[in-house]
């Protein structure tokens, strides 16, 4: 009988520091759950101003080519290659967000959309290009997509004052 007691009170015991640690665990849950939810809504305020700020810079892109493209001709070779990417900016910089290598994927898919050659024209000029060029079309990021396409307007910017 004695015997029988002691199993009880173990029993009861270990069920009551169960109970508690449980309790404990369970608070330690509730806790990592709304830590998760903030990440999430902060990673998602994050992801909102990426966007806003790519949208804007896709404006000013646009801007700046249309009024460069206006005074050079249409066979220029900066027009040539940076009607696809200005075209699309959105989708590339949009891909470029889902996944890290995935621009030069998405500069591909917009150059044959715009031009079968096209693509092949602007890695032409990536080849004879200086290091610098070369350096930001092999990060193959977001960063690297926008840091081209500026020195590409930049170049066809010095092009049009060389012209004039």
């Amino acid at each position: 009988m004695i015997f029988v007691l002691g199993l009880l009170a173990i029993f009861i015991t270990v069920s009551i520091y169960f109970y508690f640690r449980a309790e404990g665990l369970q608070r330690d849950i509730t806790a990592l759950k709304r830590a998760s939810l903030d990440s999430k809504k902060e990673s998602q305020v994050l992801i909102d101003t990426l966007a806003l700020m790519a949208k804007k810079n896709e404006e000013f892109i646009k801007f700046r080519f249309n009024k460069m493209a206006k005074e050079l001709s249409d066979d220029n070779e900066f027009v040539v290659y940076l009607t696809p990417l200005v075209a699309n900016y959105a989708a590339i910089v949009r891909e470029s967000l889902k996944g890290k290598a995935r621009t030069n994927i998405a500069i591909k898919k917009s150059c044959q959309a715009y031009d079968s050659r096209s693509f092949s024209r602007l890695t032409a000029y990536i080849t004879k290009s200086d290091g610098h060029i070369k350096r930001t079309w092999n990060s193959n990021s977001l960063s690297g997509f926008m840091s081209f396409v500026e020195m590409l307007l930049n170049e066809m910017e010095q092009q049009k004052e060389t012209k004039d």
